[in-house]
């Protein structure tokens, strides 16, 4: 391997081992879909140029028309009116295609399926229906958290005169791997051979877990009319070509559960049993079905390479199948007789009730101070970086103290958020916002009740790097709940005790609290860092003053 491409492989790829999801993983934190906006968001007000462009592109390879393309600001979109798209026997048409960051829309699609080559069932279904082109909407959500690698994506297509499909999957950590070759130094040599033997011989490796999966069909005539034309070919009735497929199932998955590698599992089989009669009751009521994908924690994708899957794979997976499936949406009560978690939680999204955001936070307020950390996780999760709605004075004082104990768990909670949440509060709501959020924090949660306590008598405990990563995260508020006084006051000690980037930090918030950026309580801080200094003095043996 040539002197200069090992210098810069080594390197690079140890780097890029740091970048990989390692520790994060161990705790397996959810991954966060709604956070700051991305690189496709700043680029959509110039998607009518690219698209332009891309279009050039494609035009050596079908015929593409549409009626006009532009950005629309209020929406933040990028939408095509009056797509079409032909290519040999191939025709498509797409009235109105909206995307914006996360959501592409495709309204009004049409394809003309009459010279297509389609299963024989399904042409034979469209047939009976009397249906030569296809219509229906498309909608596909795509989100990411590129911190962690993951991806959430949802597809609802809906076709009223066949049925719907919605299918949602979340997928951790994923990665593919090109293949560099053997391990080690020949794994770095092989880099000079890939341009000269093109693609390796052997197969991406794919990393990553699969959190969730589901996929519901809903019929509205296509299931009928496949049974029906089933049933004329084979001269049985409809009714009784449903039974034969419903004995099919039955006699086929049970078995096939018991044909993998992992000896015998009653439970496993039992399961089975279920979801045939879930199967058979689809067949019968021409309803809907659901199958559900839904581990205790997230599967490794290589369990599903080829000859991997087991009875222990299928049971961790946790399938499900129900008939009928879930409404899309269920509607909660409002008059104080249903779960107030849901009905606030519907008030805020607006799904399953009229949206009103600001009842839907009192909901969650009440609930979070009884100690419900599922209302305070809520708060956090539908604030993101949307606009807070109007509360009372004591009320924004709350939220912004749930606001901040639902960041320190985790929830994607902007700092643009929290700046808006404390903009019209006074210096002295803010301080109090903040120690409330300790407090409730060390008192109702799990990762509140785990933190080592920082007092005179256990800081001698803490060494000065200790103490100034305790500082940033009273700083930052990711660990714990932000408190601007706490972290001066510990960047006091850690800096005292030889830390300079604790020093950094200590300057930079006296900087900024002076200057009305950050609201600080020196004197207190001060107070406090006094006293733990001279604690730490006692009990280390230094002769110094912060």
């Amino acid at each position: 391997m040539r002197p200069t491409v090992r210098r810069v492989a080594v390197p690079a790829l140890l780097a890029l081992s740091t970048c990989l999801p390692q520790a994060a993983w161990a705790q397996d934190p959810a991954p966060r879909f709604d956070g700051e906006k991305g690189l496709r968001a700043m680029l959509l007000p110039y998607a009518p140029a690219a698209f332009d462009f891309g279009i050039l592109i494609a035009r050596s390879f079908a015929e593409i028309t549409y009626e006009g393309r532009h950005y629309d600001p209020v929406t933040e979109s990028f939408v095509v009116e009056d797509l079409r798209i032909s290519r040999d026997q191939f025709n498509a048409s797409v009235e109105r295609l909206r995307a914006d960051e996360n959501v592409t829309q495709l309204q009004g699609l049409v394809v003309d399926t009459k010279n297509l080559s389609l299963p024989p069932p399904l042409r034979a279904g469209l047939d009976r229906l009397g249906l030569q082109t296809v219509e229906g909407d498309v909608t596909v959500d795509y989100r990411t958290d590129n911190a962690r690698a993951a991806y959430a994506v949802a597809v609802q297509m809906d076709f009223p005169k066949l049925g719907s499909i919605e299918a949602e999957g979340m997928l951790d950590g994923f990665h593919v791997l090109v293949p560099l070759g053997e391990p080690g130094e020949a794994a770095i040599d092989s880099l000079e051979t890939l341009p000269e033997t093109g693609v390796s011989s052997q197969p991406p490796k794919i990393l990553g877990t699969l959190r969730a999966s589901s996929v519901t069909y809903r019929d509205a005539g296509l299931l009928d009319a496949v049974i029906d034309v089933s049933a004329q070919s084979q001269g049985v009735t409809p009714d009784e070509m449903r039974a034969g497929f419903g004995a099919m199932v039955a006699m086929g998955l049970a078995p096939s559960v018991d044909g993998l590698p992992g000896g015998e599992d009653p439970a496993l089989r039992a399961k089975a049993q279920e979801w045939s009669k879930a199967i058979q009751s689809f067949l019968d009521n021409k309803d809907s079905i659901r199958i559900t994908l839904d581990p205790s924690k997230p599967v490794p994708l290589e369990r599903f390479q080829a000859g991997m899957i087991s009875k222990a794979t299928v049971a961790e997976l946790n399938p499900s199948v129900v008939s009928p499936a879930p409404a899309r949406v269920e509607t909660v009560s409002l008059d104080g007789s249903g779960d107030p978690l849901a009905a606030a939680r519907a008030l805020l999204s607006g799904q399953g009730a009229i949206q009103d955001e600001a009842a839907g936070v009192r909901g969650l307020l009440t609930l979070a101070n009884n100690g419900n950390l599922d209302a305070v996780r809520a708060l956090g999760s539908h604030s993101g970086n949307r606009p807070l709605p109007a509360l009372g004075e004591s009320e924004r004082v709350s939220l912004l103290q749930f606001l901040l104990v639902a960041r320190a768990l985790g929830a994607d909670v902007s700092d643009a958020t929290l700046a808006s949440a404390d903009k019209d509060l006074s210096a002295n709501e803010r301080q109090t916002a903040e120690r409330e959020a300790g407090r409730y924090f060390r008192e109702r949660t799990d990762q509140g009740k785990a933190l080592a306590p920082l007092t005179p008598e256990t800081v001698s405990t803490f060494s000065p790097s200790r103490l100034r990563a305790l500082a940033f995260d009273a700083y930052e508020g990711r660990s714990a709940p932000r408190d601007m006084t706490e972290a001066y006051a510990v960047a006091l000690i850690a800096s005292a005790a030889g830390d300079k980037p604790a020093a950094r930090l200590r300057d930079d918030l006296a900087r900024a609290g002076q200057e009305g950026r950050i609201t600080l309580e020196t004197d207190a801080a001060r107070a406090r860092a006094s006293a733990l200094w001279d604690a730490y003095k006692a009990q280390s043996g230094e002769q110094a003053k912060p």
